[in-house]
């Protein structure tokens, strides 16, 4: 989520060749989608358990709902700090303005790692220091207290880079990886031929072309992170989409997003697990519900390869797209006084056909404007139509 992205989007910037600018800045738009329709998808589910639920029973079980989470709860608030979370917001400022001012990558991430610390720095020490003109204040105890803070700035200094160290290790593995693998590729010519094959697998069609990369990511998602199966996908799929026509930016955020879907996808899903864990429920539950709620990360592929320019900051697209996927969250959710069937029998159907099919203008218009009548109905009669 553009300003600030994950590694990938680095990545990404130094493969195309392109500023990290251009790359936030065709993901924006994308990223708003996904959330929006994640949130919808979230609320429908909260309305149906609010239906669902006897709301007298559950004010007697609160209690004993939420206690396993109490102990954690307080942890997490009495290590609160929000001057804390000023010194990441200021770091995140300083990160975009040498970004945007040109500066390279590297250059940036350096200084804003600089600036983070010395923000740190001047939000721990500058109580000591102001506490020296107060002449109530003994030498003695400034001592005690500079010094303790001092030892607790070294620490989580040493941890940070610590752990920063560790995945930048990572990280260099993966390149050292990606480019013995791309210069032999590129030397034998095996690259443009794995394109062909690809391409030839799928028989010269983009959508199978794409489930074959949504394949190929989540396998290999299973066994090494989003950002490895990026960086080992990358280099083969890319070439196969551009012999197809779809542009290097397209091809790399279709499979950048694909990438992502490893740790949702069962049979491994280890975020649903983790999910799972924590919330006290069922692996194959939670599994479940990951897919629906998460239903637009997995159409997001698609909509790049039939409608691109929602990476050029089209507007009109953006709409459309929000209209489509609305469309199918209420065919999905979404229940009706006529009967679930009908929903997902009509509306479903109708927002899936809205990414494949080109219809003209005016219909997109309708069935977006159909969508966003349909949301309004059901937000206000708890999911029902």
């Amino acid at each position: 989520m553009p300003p600030v992205m994950g590694a990938g989007a680095f990545i990404m910037a130094e493969l195309l060749g392109v500023s990290y600018v251009h790359i936030m800045a065709a993901a924006i738009l994308p990223a708003l989608l996904f959330y929006m329709v994640t949130f919808l998808n979230v609320h429908w589910i909260r309305l149906r358990q609010i239906r669902l639920e006897d709301i007298s029973r559950m004010k007697e079980t609160s209690e004993d709902v939420t206690e396993p989470f109490d102990p954690e709860f307080e942890r997490l608030k009495g290590s609160y700090d929000p001057k804390k979370l000023l010194c990441v917001l200021a770091s995140v400022l300083v990160l975009l303005y040498f970004l945007l001012s040109g500066t390279s990558i590297l250059v940036s991430g350096v200084r804003t790692v600089l600036s983070f610390y010395l923000f740190a720095a001047g939000v721990i020490f500058l109580p000591p220091l102001l506490a020296l003109i107060q002449p109530s204040r003994k030498t003695s105890s400034l001592t005690l207290d500079f010094r303790g803070k001092g030892k607790s700035y070294l620490k989580a200094t040493i941890h940070s880079l610590d752990e920063a160290g560790k995945g930048i290790a990572e990280l260099i593995i993966l390149g050292a990886a990606l480019g013995i693998i791309s210069s032999t590729l590129l030397r034998t010519g095996l690259l443009y031929r794995l394109g062909t094959e690809l391409v030839n697998v799928a028989l010269g069609n983009s959508y199978l072309l794409l489930c074959c990369t949504g394949l190929m990511c989540i396998l290999l998602g299973m066994g090494v992170s989003g950002l490895a199966c990026y960086l080992l996908v990358a280099p083969l799929v890319v070439t196969a989409f551009n012999q197809l026509g779809v542009e290097p930016l397209t091809a790399h955020m279709i499979v950048f997003y694909a990438s992502a879907l490893a740790p949702i996808t069962p049979p491994v899903a280890p975020a649903c697990a983790v999910a799972a864990k924590l919330a006290q429920g069922s692996f194959l539950k939670t599994a479940k519900v990951s897919l629906m709620i998460s239903q637009g990360f997995f159409l997001m592929p698609l909509v790049f390869l039939n409608f691109p320019s929602i990476l050029k900051v089209d507007f009109v697209v953006f709409l459309i797209m929000t209209g489509s996927m609305f469309m199918i969250s209420v065919g999905t959710f979404v229940e009706s006084r006529w009967g679930r069937g009908i929903v997902i029998l009509l509306f479903f159907p109708l927002g899936l056909s809205m990414l494949f099919n080109p219809y003209p203008f005016y219909i997109h218009l309708i069935i977006t404007g159909l969508a966003f009548f349909l949301v309004a109905v059901g937000w206000k009669n708890k999911g029902i139509i």
